[in-house]
């Protein structure tokens, strides 16, 4: 898909007359699909989308807030398959966990932008990760988790004091 969204900028630029050589390597062979007529029809109306294809192709998955920032703007924006695009790199399973804030909101992002998997493994990274103050704070886990975490993931069974004798 990546690849799909180059040539879509390589198209784009050599209709509006860039001259690099990549623009140039468009034109030899491209076969255009209806998701590249669409970006490209897109980017026609607004070269944004094209700067919006190269981002999702290009930003840094290791970023939370890199990421977090470009999933949220292509969402309000609409921009499926950028969003697809993005989310074909796995960025929760690539992304750095040392920014909290950025790690806390980014599983609801995931989530919205229907990555249901991704959400889970984000999730799932922070505890053994040492985050659990982090991972408490997504959704409802501080109370799907208020007695803890068992090692296969799963919420611990209530427990009282009493029971530890």
């Amino acid at each position: 898909m990546a690849g799909l969204l180059r040539e879509t900028s390589n198209t784009f630029a050599t209709e509006h007359g860039s001259a690099d050589r990549h623009s140039r390597a468009g034109q030899r062979g491209f076969r255009q699909t209806p998701i590249v007529a669409r970006i490209v029809r897109l980017a026609r109306e607004n070269p944004r989308i094209a700067q919006t294809a190269r981002a999702a192709a290009d930003v840094a998955v290791d970023d939370p807030r890199g990421v977090l920032r470009l999933l949220d703007s292509l969402g309000r924006a609409g921009a499926h398959e950028q969003i697809a695009v993005l989310l074909a790199r796995d960025p929760a399973a690539h992304v750095a966990l040392d920014d909290p804030f950025a790690v806390v909101w980014l599983p609801g992002s995931l989530r919205e932008a229907g990555a249901h998997e991704q959400h889970t493994t984000l999730a799932d990274r922070l505890p053994t990760a040492g985050q659990f103050d982090t991972f408490l704070d997504i959704d409802d886990y501080r109370e799907r988790f208020a007695f803890g975490r068992e090692p296969d993931g799963s919420p611990a069974a209530p427990w009282t004091w009493d029971d530890l004798q």
